[in-house]
């Protein structure tokens, strides 16, 4: 028994520390380690503890505590496992070679493995150590990004030493980056938005995120001290700063469904005062006036946000067009219209000849993901996250739950809606590390939603 407890507590580490690579691992590809083997670190370490995962569970019976499935949302998530595992194969089917499978193995399925890790390794200490960790490498990477938007915006310098990398090996365009010395300063409409750490500014304010949620949430739900109220709004100037506007119009969005939908009743007041300013603000942001827009002309640039999701103009498939609405539509309505089959499906994932007809643009997120799996591998999306929403309203409406738990949870699911939000109008959550959270963060979910059911029927019975 204790050589189980210390091998599930290795286990756990590696994948502590499998997280923490992985919001760098193209600073490690293209700046630091130059190509060799070692950036895949993070990706090799989950797929090496869910094969041992994958073990246990076949010598072990299937009401052992590593069984892969133990509740109602994890259905469900096997249900997308495997529905994606079969796209995979589909690609091979339609020609995709090995390399091919590998490369797309990496992308779409070996995120997948955080969910059903962390489930399997969590326990009451290890909660608190996630959660640091969490905070932790988003706080650095938004120290990171603050501290190039200084270095670019205010000293008049060059980008890191990483970000003029990636753009040297056509990783980035110039657009992310500043090469020159004495190019910027906070003058309006000079602003330069950067990459950041994470390659591209919506990757990168996707991840900060991380840090803004958990970091608000502990001070709403636990009453922390002035350390983490600075850490949080540090962690909150790095999200300004990267001035992406889809994403700020998410954050609104997952606040207003806080403060409106899942606040607990006891603070009916912070639900009331932060309805009415979220709203004010989202009704500015939207449609505000040409002679108000010189204060935010830094954060939105020439271009309103109802211009941008709903202003119908010619498709150019590159820059920062203002039409992401009737974009994705056009573009979807053009895949759909080789083969109506497709819709329903997909053409899987794979480079064969299907797939020249996918949408393949990073700044339309979903439109780029949807021709892989059809409209069933989204419906099971879908179905995951009205159930993820059903669980964070249950488990903070319960006056009895530990606040911490209520805590983490909503975090964790405003960090989700955000990764579904704003990749609308990017690849943000494709990224990566972006990826394994999102996963990670719906197992934390269904983690403590097993805690709260066990807990709530062992008050029953007694």
């Amino acid at each position: 028994m204790q050589n189980n407890i210390q091998y599930h507590k290795w286990e756990f580490r590696l994948l502590l520390v499998a997280i923490s690579l992985a919001p760098f691992y193209l600073i490690f590809k293209i700046a630091v380690l130059d190509y060799t083997p070692l950036w895949l670190l993070h990706g090799i370490i989950l797929i090496v503890l869910f094969v041992f995962l994958l073990i246990k569970v076949l010598i072990q019976p299937s009401n052992s505590h590593n069984h892969l499935i133990k509740s109602d949302l994890d259905k469900w998530m096997m249900f997308i496992f495997l529905y994606f595992i079969w796209q995979l194969l589909f690609g091979v089917m339609l020609g995709s070679s090995i390399k091919d499978v590998f490369r797309l193995f990496w992308q779409w399925i070996v995120g997948f493995f955080a969910f059903f890790l962390i489930k399997n390794y969590l326990n009451e200490n290890r909660l608190k150590l996630l959660e640091k960790t969490i905070i932790t490498i988003s706080f650095i990477v938004a120290l990171f990004f603050i501290i190039e938007v200084v270095k670019v915006n205010v000293l008049g310098g060059k980008s890191f030493f990483w970000s003029l990398r990636f753009f040297e090996e056509g990783i980035i365009s110039s657009y992310y980056i500043n090469k020159y010395e004495g190019w910027a300063s906070l003058e309006w409409g000079r602003y330069k938005r950067l990459g950041g750490p994470l390659g591209a500014y919506p990757y990168t304010q996707l991840f900060i995120s991380l840090s803004f949620y958990f970091l608000f949430f502990k001070i709403i739900y636990l009453r922390r001290n002035w350390k983490t109220k600075l850490l949080f709004i540090i962690s909150a100037v790095a999200t300004l700063v990267t001035f992406y506007r889809t994403g700020f119009v998410a954050i609104i969005v997952m606040l207003s469904f806080y403060f409106i939908i899942a606040s607990p009743d006891k603070r009916k007041y912070l639900i009331k005062f932060g309805s009415i300013i979220i709203s004010i603000l989202l009704i500015l942001i939207i449609t505000i006036d040409e002679n108000v827009r010189i204060l935010f002309k830094t954060f939105f640039w020439d271009k309103l946000i109802i211009d941008t999701l709903f202003k119908e103009v010619p498709i150019y498939y590159h820059g920062d067009a203002p039409h992401i609405i009737s974009r994705n539509f056009e573009l979807l309505g053009d895949y759909i219209s080789w083969n109506p089959l497709l819709i329903f499906f997909g053409s899987g994932f794979g480079y064969h000849n299907l797939s020249t007809l996918n949408v393949n643009s990073g700044d339309l997120g979903w439109t780029t993901f949807f021709p892989k799996v059809g409209l069933f591998g989204s419906f099971l999306i879908f179905v995951v996250l009205i159930k993820l929403a059903i669980i964070i309203n249950s488990i903070n409406k319960q006056v009895n739950n530990n606040s911490y738990y209520q805590c983490l949870c909503v975090a964790s699911f405003c960090y989700i809606g955000q990764c579904v939000l704003s990749t609308f109008h990017s690849g943000a959550l494709f990224h990566s590390a972006n990826y394994i959270y999102f996963f990670l963060l719906i197992g934390l979910i269904s983690h403590i939603e097993i805690i709260t059911l066990n807990n709530t029927n062992g008050r029953k019975t007694r």
